[in-house]
């Protein structure tokens, strides 16, 4: 180091690492050698190894030998070529076993076994503890826990402070998985489908990008997909990646989980794009939690994937959070309006028909007319409804989007049977655009349950007491009614015919002497 005009630098500066995986034992291998030799005093500052999740403190490092008889690394058998980690300079034709490789170093001798470690800035701080030599080799390992989300290599940084000072520069990172922490992690990992219709076939579409390569070996894998009972088949450029033959795509319908697993390398920073073919179930289902790992070789966390928006986000099922209906009058033969609620969990698209019918035929009418009027405050529902009066069905169809979880309500008319009647069930679908499988409605309660229309007496006898003329006479009535006659809702029994009575009528409405 006393040699005239000696600056030091460094020669070489290479670090790697061995694994992207996350939260993995990485173990960071440094290789470097220096112009002068490092006195003792000097701290050799190695940062920019960002992310670890091991804390700051004291850590070991391992220090790496090799000799001249024993090189380290791969090395091939063809002439005038020599590979991996070694160094040194290949002349001529000269075969492996004629190639002289410089030696690297024991590190322990003169750092020690031991480094401060500085986890925020990523900063390895070693302390030279006998003098190094110049113009070789010196190697060493360390191991740091890599962090739980993926992350790109960054910059690494090499320099000495104290007796030798030297500048900093940036080290030669290896290329590739074994870039300097590297993390394993997807860039896009989006998710969506192409229809929420119940019992529909529908294709999942999964794109992908990855920070790392994922070699052979690794297994991506989906979970989440609940409600599609059916098989599977996939389609997409990622299974070019896959064992042909469907070997390597394996699904679990009862947890639903899919697995797809590499045989081919898949390159970081490339899209790459799968096709899932389901049959979709046949009841409401909101978008499960959809999450995408991988396992194997290369391993990463389980994290949630970006679903598609609104119908588009994955085995969403359309179908009614909310499908209530009542009336507005139970009595026979009267102009009866029912009213509608409705909230979906999708879009229910324009140039679908909700269809309304109920249960067994109720005589309901008008029985000459082919449609409905719609009365609603959404622009969603057609002012007219079509009306079957064979089957007593309506059928309203949507001439906007009708949006999810928003109330929606709209009412008709239909003219009551001439009879009493039990309310029947309603049930509501949807065709077209979007499939909703039929389903029982919500019904109002009492009087206001949809078509319940009040019934004749099922029963019902009237007597006297007497047949005497000129005296008082106890008449006594006998009733019975299928429905309940509440006074609180306004109910009144009205009877006619008692003609020839001496009893002066009371006022009102029914006050002549025949009521």
């Amino acid at each position: 180091n006393a040699a005239t005009l000696l600056v030091n630098d460094f020669l070489s500066k290479e670090v790697r690492q061995a694994t992207p995986s996350t939260r993995g034992d990485n173990v960071i291998s440094v290789k470097f050698q220096t112009r002068a030799a490092l006195e003792v005093g000097t701290v050799l500052s190695i940062a920019g190894l960002v992310g670890s999740l091991t804390p700051s403190g004291t850590i070991n490092i391992t220090g790496v030998v090799t000799s001249e008889d024993s090189p380290s690394g791969n090395s091939s058998n063809a002439t005038g070529n020599v590979t991996g980690n070694m160094t040194g300079n290949v002349t001529g034709n000269a075969t492996v076993s004629e190639v002289v490789l410089a030696p690297v170093f024991d590190s322990n001798d003169v750092f020690g076994f031991t480094a401060q470690w500085f986890q925020a800035s990523g900063t390895l701080l070693l302390l030279v503890l006998q003098e190094s030599a110049a113009k070789v080799d010196y190697a060493f390992d360390v191991t740091l826990r890599n962090p739980a989300a993926g992350q790109r290599s960054g910059d690494v940084t090499v320099g000495t402070t104290g007796p030798v000072r030297t500048t900093v520069v940036q080290m030669e990172r290896a290329a590739g998985n074994a870039a300097p922490m590297l993390v394993a992690g997807f860039m896009v990992k989006g998710i969506g489908q192409n229809t929420p219709n119940m019992l529909a076939e529908n294709t999942l579409t999964v794109t992908l990008s990855c920070l790392s390569a994922l070699p052979p070996g690794t297994d991506v894998v989906i979970s989440g997909l609940t409600g599609a009972t059916s098989d599977v088949a996939a389609a997409g450029n990622f299974t070019t990646l896959l064992e042909q033959g469907g070997g390597g795509v394996a699904w679990n319908a009862s947890s639903g989980e899919l697995r797809l697993s590499l045989q081919t390398e898949l390159p970081p920073d490339e899209v790459f794009i799968l096709h899932v073919n389901i049959t979709n179930p046949g009841a409401l289902q909101e978008s499960p939690s959809v999450s995408i790992e991988t396992r194997g070789a290369v391993r990463t966390e389980r994290v949630a994937m970006d679903k598609g928006p609104d119908n588009e986000a994955p085995l969403l099922i359309a179908g009614f959070l909310v499908a209530n209906s009542s009336q507005s009058v139970p009595d026979a033969s009267t102009l009866n309006t029912i009213s509608v609620t409705l909230q979906s969990n999708a879009i229910i698209r324009e140039g679908s028909t909700l269809v309304f019918s109920w249960v067994g035929l109720t005589k309901a009418g008008p029985a000459d007319a082919n449609t409905r009027a719609i009365t609603s405050t959404s622009g969603a529902f057609s002012p007219t409804a079509d009306w079957f009066p064979a089957t007593e069905m309506v059928k309203v169809p949507l001439v906007a989007d009708l949006a999810p979880r928003v109330l929606h309500s709209f009412t008709f008319t239909v003219m009551n049977p001439v009879s009493g009647q039990r309310a029947p069930e309603v049930s509501l679908g949807v065709t077209g655009a979007t499939w909703v499988s039929p389903r029982i409605m919500q019904t109002a309660g009492g009087y206001n349950a949809t078509l319940l229309i009040l019934s004749v007496f099922t029963d019902s006898l009237v007597s006297q007491s007497t047949s005497q003329q000129g005296v008082p006479n106890t008449l006594t009535i006998k009733l019975t009614s299928r429905d309940k006659l509440s006074a609180t809702d306004g109910v009144r029994l009205t009877l006619v015919g008692l003609t020839g009575t001496n009893t002066p009528g009371a006022s009102g409405s029914c006050g002549e002497a025949a009521c």
